[in-house]
C-alpha cells in the first residue's frame, strides 16, 4: 500500500509542479517526479503478483523508472546550481548511455542473465534476485550520479547566503533518504528481497513538498554567485599575498587582455594598470585612483582593494575591484572626490584638466 501512496504522493507534486511559472531545474524535476511515481507503483504491482513470471515481467518494468531516476536527480541538480556542464548536449547524451543499456539489459536478461542470473520466490512470499555483472555496473553508475548531484547541492549551500540554505538542506536531504534505503538494500541489511528505496522516495516526495512551500523551492532560485561575479561589469580580481591571481571575472580577463592562462600568474605582469598597487600595506580596505593613457586619452579607474579575513583574522586573500570612472569625471567633475582616499592621481589637478576640456 505505501507504494502505491509512494506514486500517488510523487505524481502529484509533479501535477503541482508543472503548473508552476519555469525556473531553472523545474523542468527534470518534473521528470524525476514522474520516473519516482512510475518506480513506485511497479515495485507495488511488483509485491502483488502471484507467479514468478509475472514479477519478473514487473522487475522490467521497474527499471524504466529505476533507470530514470539517477540521471533526472543529477540534471535536476546541475540546472537548479546552474553548473555549465549539465547544459552541454553531448553531457547529456552521455549521462543516458548506462541507463539505455540498463533498460535494455534488463529487457532482455532472459537471453544473457547478466542482471538476474537466477530469480526465486521464497516461502515467505518474497522475491529474491541473484545480482548479475550488469546490475552491479548499473547500481555503481547509479550511485555515481546521485552523489555528484548531492554533491552539487552541498557545494552550494556553502556558498549560499544563509535565507536559501533551507532550501540545499532539504534537496540533501531528499538524496540521502532514498539512497539509505537502497544502501541497505544491497547490503542485505533488509529481509531478502525487500528494497525500501521506493518507500524512501515517500519521504523524499514529503520532502520536496516541504521545500516547495516552505522553502519557496522554484519560486525563490539562489543564483550562483560565479554568475553575478561573470555578468559585472566591474573587474573583480583576487589575489593571494604574493600578487598572484587566484580568480578573475570576465571584466577582469577583458582588461587583461583575455589570456589563455592567468591562475597563478602574477597581477603586475598580467594587468599593469595595477602595477605596484599596495595591498599588504592596507588595512580592510582601501581606495586609488589609477589614470592611464589609451589611444591618446586619459583614462580613469577607481581600484578598491577588500582585504578578505580567514576566522584566524589572518589574511587569506585580497579582492581587487575595478571600475572605469572616465566617464563619470568628464560629466561630473567633482565625482572624484567621493571615491574616498586618492593616490596616484592629484585630484585637485584632475579636475582644472578636466574642466579645461
Amino acid at each position: 500500500m505505501v507504494l502505491f501512496l509512494s506514486a500517488a504522493l510523487a505524481l502529484s507534486i509533479a501535477t503541482f509542479t508543472g503548473r508552476r511559472r519555469s525556473a531553472p531545474g523545474q523542468t527534470p524535476f518534473l521528470l524525476l517526479m514522474l520516473a519516482v511515481a512510475a518506480w513506485s507503483a511497479t515495485s507495488g504491482f511488483h509485491a502483488l503478483a502471484d507467479s514468478l513470471a509475472a514479477k519478473i515481467a514487473w522487475a522490467k518494468v521497474q527499471y524504466l523508472g529505476i533507470a530514470s531516476v539517477p540521471p533526472l536527480w543529477l540534471i535536476f541538480a546541475g540546472e537548479y546550481v546552474d553548473a555549465r556542464w549539465i547544459t552541454n548536449r553531448r553531457v547529456r547524451v552521455a549521462i543516458w548511455i548506462v541507463p539505455a543499456l540498463t533498460i535494455l539489459a534488463a529487457g532482455t536478461n532472459e537471453w544473457h542473465q547478466a542482471m538476474w542470473p537466477s530469480v526465486r520466490i521464497e516461502a515467505s512470499g518474497l522475491t529474491v534476485y541473484e545480482h548479475g555483472w550488469a546490475f552491479w555496473i548499473a547500481t555503481g553508475y547509479n550511485y555515481l550520479l546521485v552523489l555528484e548531484g548531492t554533491t552539487l547541492f552541498i557545494l552550494a549551500q556553502l556558498y549560499t547566503p544563509q535565507p536559501f540554505r533551507d532550501q540545499w538542506l532539504t534537496l540533501i536531504v531528499a538524496a540521502v533518504v532514498p539512497l539509505t534505503g537502497n544502501v541497505l538494500y544491497i547490503a542485505g541489511i533488509t529481509a531478502p528481497g525487500l528494497d525500501l528505496t521506493p518507500v524512501g522516495f515517500a519521504v523524499s516526495g514529503l520532502l520536496f513538498v516541504g521545500g516547495l512551500y516552505r522553502d519557496h523551492l522554484f519560486d525563490l532560485v539562489p543564483v550562483a554567485r560565479d554568475a553575478v561575479l561573470e555578468s559585472l561589469i566591474d573587474a573583480v580580481i583576487v589575489l593571494d599575498g604574493s600578487r598572484r591571481v587566484l580568480d578573475m571575472n570576465a571584466a577582469a580577463r577583458r582588461l587583461a587582455g583575455d589570456p589563455d592562462a592567468w591562475v597563478g600568474r602574477p597581477v603586475d605582469t598580467l594587468v599593469p594598470l595595477v602595477r605596484g598597487l599596495p595591498i599588504d600595506a592596507v588595512g580592510d580596505s582601501s581606495t586609488t585612483l589609477l589614470r592611464r593613457h589609451e589611444r591618446g586619452q586619459s583614462k580613469y579607474y577607481d581600484v578598491r582593494v577588500v582585504r578578505v579575513r580567514r576566522p584566524s583574522l589572518r589574511a587569506a586573500a585580497w579582492v581587487v575591484l575595478v571600475r572605469d570612472v572616465s566617464e563619470q569625471l568628464r560629466t561630473e567633475p567633482h565625482a572624484g572626490e567621493s571615491l574616498g582616499s586618492i593616490e596616484h592621481v592629484d585630484l585637485d589637478e584632475l579636475v582644472r584638466e578636466i574642466r579645461s576640456r
